[in-house]
């Protein structure tokens, strides 16, 4: 291929954090390459109820929701995305205005680092060194 890459379209959510982990955002970062996050909200597994990470993260949210003026954990889950230091963007999957509009709004959210952590260790259900 003639053209570099620009972009690296990868799974990452709060359930699904292994491009932390796995060198994949670090590679991202290091060349230049702007990944993309597909699945931002887990399929929707991030609202079910009978999930125990889905059940904590909601938790979490309602806890943090109001120092960030957030009123859903949606927003806060797209926030988590943004705030990582490879500049993630979260590939949003609807075409219903009020949803884009709430995607939209996550932007102005800045997590303070301890409620960044808060949120992943709600979904992984362990402290995160």
């Amino acid at each position: 291929m003639e053209q570099p890459l620009v972009t690296n379209q990868i799974e990452f959510h709060l359930l699904h954090p292994e491009p932390i982990n796995d060198g994949t955002f670090h590679q991202c970062e290091k060349r230049g390459v702007a990944p993309m996050a597909w699945s931002p909200l887990a399929g929707g597994r991030l609202f079910d109820p009978s999930n125990p990470a889905a059940l904590r993260l909601a938790a979490a949210a309602k806890a943090m929701s109001s120092r960030y003026n957030a009123g859903t954990l949606e927003q806060l889950a797209y926030a988590w995305i943004l705030a990582h230091p490879s500049r993630p963007l979260p590939v949003i999957g609807t075409n219903k205005l009020e949803r884009l509009q709430s995607a939209a709004q996550a932007d102005a959210i800045v997590l303070e680092r301890e409620d960044w952590y808060a949120l992943w260790e709600a979904a992984q259900g362990r402290r995160i060194p």
